[in-house]
């Protein structure tokens, strides 16, 4: 569990801080509520599977949010405290895609560890696949 508060905390860094830059630029580079990851040892496949769909728009949609601010980073009217904000946004926003990954991961272990008889075939083959992403 204090891994997951460990995101909750980057989440609530990451709003509060893009808030209080208040910069119409940043805005566009928000990151997205990251998605939930169900248990593993209780899922079904099918929720497997959208979590593993969820994550990999989740993280589609943090890289565009990374290289907004590198782009914002790079723009000649950011001041220095504003790029050493920035750095600080980035630098959070890789280390909960991480955390999410992470989370992700070990769900799907757990998942694909537990009892899969009643699982059908086709469905194991897919959520194999999964962990090639």
């Amino acid at each position: 569990m204090a891994k997951r508060s460990h995101a909750v905390v980057c989440l609530v860094l990451l709003t509060s801080t893009g808030a209080a830059l208040a910069d119409d630029r940043l805005m566009a580079c928000r990151f997205i509520d990251p998605p939930q990851i169900p248990s593993g040892a209780r899922a079904k496949a099918s929720a497997m599977s959208d979590a593993s769909k969820e994550v990999r728009s989740y993280v589609e949609h943090m890289k565009s949010s990374l290289q907004c601010l590198d782009t914002v980073a790079g723009q000649a009217d950011t001041s220095p405290e504003e790029k050493a904000r920035i750095v600080a946004l980035y630098n959070n926003g890789v280390d909960q895609m991480q955390v999410i990954a992470a989370a992700f991961n070990r769900e799907l272990k757990a998942f694909q560890s537990a009892d899969t008889d009643d699982v059908p075939p086709e469905q194991l083959r897919d959520l194999q696949n999964l962990t090639h992403h």
